[in-house]
């Protein structure tokens, strides 16, 4: 039997704004935020953009499609915030990491991709399958 793991994330970023500036005009605290110019590596590398990330913080054994309707309940106090960022030059994605081992899929019901298109923030699914 295929095992799948799944976690998904909120991120927003801006080559100009801050992370900070996210966190006040949300209301939120994240998860993680780095900001522009901060260092990052053991190579000296230093971040060419600002970066707000809000985790699902549920296990990686829970279904994608509850990470990310658990990210709407928590942006939702905060949804017409979240477009004002995106009209105002932010990046904003739905981060998902999807592991499986053998074959499976992922599914992702008509209700919950409606949700999620009530917000100009793009899906990403990052996938890795197990060795064959």
């Amino acid at each position: 039997m295929a095992v799948t793991r799944a976690r998904a994330a909120l991120r927003i970023g801006s080559e100009s704004a801050t992370a900070a500036g996210v966190s006040t005009a949300l209301g939120i605290e994240p998860s993680h935020a780095f900001e522009r110019g901060e260092p990052f590596g053991r190579h000296g590398g230093v971040r060419e953009h600002a970066l707000w990330m809000l985790d699902s913080s549920l296990a990686d054994s829970e279904p994608l499609e509850r990470h990310l309707y658990l990210l709407l309940e928590l942006i939702a106090p905060a949804a017409d915030a979240v477009d004002v960022l995106a009209s105002d030059g932010y990046w904003l994605d739905w981060f998902c990491f999807v592991s499986q081992d053998g074959q499976g899929a992922v599914e992702l019901s008509p209700n919950l991709l409606q949700s999620l298109s009530r917000h100009p923030i793009s899906l990403v699914l990052d996938l890795y399958g197990g060795e064959e």
